[in-house]
């Protein structure tokens, strides 16, 4: 798939995407994290004059994985939307039809903690709420890296915002990224209103970071 880089982890045949996303080859599923949606909203009810829009760019670029990957299912690895008053009328009117759209892709929420915040989401959003769990693709799917047993093979998590710096002293850039640490593969966040957290890279990680179009392997 155009910009992203298919690799192997625990045994799975996976492909890391550049809009940030993770897609499952055997099942045909589509793993987001942190879309953190209507997040705008909460500022600009807080008064902070944040720009409008960021929820539904942020459904569009997983539209766009959608639609590039062919997926059949897709898994949401916590933090939905970013707190109760994000629940507003501007984001709903974006995050119920795309999620009525999806429907047959059996859309289901890994509960983060910015979830429990928000409490039981409006029925018309045709989203399935569960806790950390094996999928059926075989993956453990959590929310924090914290919740992520030490037995399991391989976990899918999200919850960091991870980030990496490249480059030198004179001219560095921080870039969101896969990590994988051990038995958990963090997901960067799919948000576009979201900021980053910079990782702390420990020998046998693995590092993939996410450009505007690619993803690279570090």
């Amino acid at each position: 798939m155009e910009g992203g880089i298919a690799t192997r982890v625990g045994g799975h045949d996976v492909i890391l995407l550049a809009d940030r996303g993770l897609y499952h080859v055997a099942t045909s599923t589509l793993f987001v994290a942190d879309l953190h949606l209507g997040k705008d909203s909460t500022f600009r009810r807080h008064g902070v004059p944040v720009p409008t829009g960021s929820t539904e760019g942020t459904l569009c670029r997983v539209e766009k994985m959608i639609r590039t990957t062919d997926a059949r299912r897709l898994v949401l690895l916590g933090d939905l939307f970013h707190s109760r008053s994000s629940l507003s009328r501007d984001s709903l009117s974006v995050a119920v039809p795309f999620f009525a759209r999806h429907r047959s892709l059996n859309p289901t929420l890994v509960l983060g903690n910015h979830d429990r915040a928000v409490g039981i989401l409006p029925g018309d959003l045709c989203v399935k709420v569960i806790g950390p769990t094996t999928d059926e693709s075989g993956l453990f799917c959590a929310h924090q890296p914290d919740e992520v047993p030490p037995e399991i093979n391989m976990a899918l998590c999200g919850h960091l915002h991870p980030c990496i710096s490249v480059g030198d002293q004179n001219d560095r850039i921080r870039l969101r990224c896969f990590w994988r640490d051990g038995n958990r593969l963090v997901l960067p966040a799919v948000g576009d209103f979201t900021g980053g957290h910079r990782i702390r890279r420990h020998a046998g990680d693995q590092v993939w970071a996410v450009t505007d179009e690619s993803v690279v392997a570090l």
